[in-house]
């Protein structure tokens, strides 16, 4: 897993938090959720106030492994996610 980028829980049931040292930084990010076929499921543009953390919610996503990618202030940073339900 990225250090900069830490989720949690992980399994989830589809709702998780997101901290690290990229929310330090800040600013505007896209968040995509990328099954293993390497469809995107889930994309949205999100403006992250310096130092904090952030929800998401991806309870309408069915079960299964995902990549949860950020990318933003020149960067991409990715983890895995395991969705259960």
């Amino acid at each position: 897993m990225d250090s900069r980028l830490m989720l949690f829980p992980n399994p989830s049931n589809g709702i998780i938090n997101l901290s690290g040292d990229l929310m330090n930084e800040g600013g505007k990010f896209t968040i995509s959720l990328i099954d293993l076929s390497g469809r995107v499921v889930s994309s949205e543009v999100k403006t992250i106030s310096s130092g904090s953390s952030m929800n998401l919610n991806f309870g309408n996503v069915s079960e299964g492994i995902y990549q949860l990618q950020i990318s933003g202030n020149s960067s991409i940073h990715s983890t895995k996610l395991i969705i259960r339900k």
